[in-house]
């Protein structure tokens, strides 16, 4: 399971600030599990009008490819009421 964090600019241009990865494949078969996954900690500054996006992906192609195990189907699905993001904002000083 991949999460990327994106810079997205007025003009709809994005940057990546960050990424994290989780790997499922150790987990039990056929349960529904709440996983947390952590982004890598940067320090990045978001300027004035610019928006945060957010993607949760099956895999962080190219650096992290979902694993092919012979035989087995992940099920994944996102319950996006108990979804949740969190982001610590530090203000620069002026």
């Amino acid at each position: 399971l991949g999460l990327r964090l994106w810079d997205v600019r007025p003009d709809g241009s994005a940057t990546t600030i960050t990424e994290g990865v989780l790997r499922l494949c150790d987990r039990l078969e056929g349960e529904v599990q709440d996983v947390y996954l952590e982004a890598l900690p940067i320090c990045y500054e978001v300027k004035a009008g610019h928006r945060l996006r957010a993607e949760v992906l099956t895999s962080l192609h190219p650096h992290w490819a979902a694993p092919r195990i012979e035989g087995k189907v992940y099920d994944l699905g996102l319950n996006s009421a108990a979804t949740s993001l969190s982001i610590p904002v530090l203000r620069m000083p002026t």
